[in-house]
């Protein structure tokens, strides 16, 4: 956004537009569409209209390309900090957020060598940007749906999440709700929390 248009005010302001559009189309569509392909959709969408800018002249067309593209990296944030918390093992999710956010800084600290290829030529920021984000959108086809499933809580069930899941599920219009229960049961892997038993004790004894 910074490269597009001169003044940083303007061009954050632009940038900032997108946050709360991002949220709303969470609110309404994740639970509906699932984690996997809405997240697949964004990046897909910000690398298209990555690439759309540079083939379009410079100037506010150019402008609301990367609007868009910035649109679909909110969306995918926002989703990301979600399936931490869900995919994760409840053993291991504590540092598996951390090493997440320490690849994020990373990430930060990468940033500037990208804007910066626009010295050697102005259309590389994009490229780069747009072939990240179609291999994001790529890998995160290889992630499993966490939507209406029994999430991991022991490093075992980690391993197994996902496994009896299609490739081609998708939530929102599938006639399945792909639980498999008893899937889960057969190999042991069904939590506690959700056989539905209920055990009393004696609080004196606490």
């Amino acid at each position: 956004m910074k490269l597009l248009d001169p003044d940083v005010f303007t061009s954050f302001s632009l940038a900032s537009l997108t946050e709360l559009p991002a949220a709303v189309l969470l609110a309404l569509f994740l639970d509906r569409w699932g984690r996997r392909w809405m997240g697949f959709a964004s990046m897909f969408l910000c690398g298209i209209f990555s690439f759309v800018a540079i083939a379009t002249p410079s100037g506010s067309t150019t402008v609301a390309m990367a609007i868009i593209a910035r649109l679909g990296v909110n969306i995918v944030a926002n989703i990301g900090f979600q399936y931490a918390a869900e995919m994760l093992s409840t053993v291991v999710r504590a540092q598996g957020v951390s090493l997440i956010h320490i690849i994020g800084y990373i990430a930060h600290i990468l940033g500037p060598y990208i804007i910066y290829l626009a010295d050697i030529d102005p259309s590389l920021p994009l490229v780069a940007l747009g072939l990240l984000s179609f291999g994001h959108a790529f890998l995160t086809l290889g992630l499993p749906e966490t939507l209406n499933q029994e999430l991991p809580e022991t490093l075992q069930e980690g391993n197994d999440f996902g496994k009896e899941q299609s490739f081609w599920w998708v939530p929102c219009i599938s006639s399945s709700k792909m639980l498999k229960k008893s899937y889960r049961k057969k190999k042991g892997l069904s939590n506690p929390a959700f056989t539905g038993s209920v055990q009393k004790m004696d609080c004196t004894r606490l």
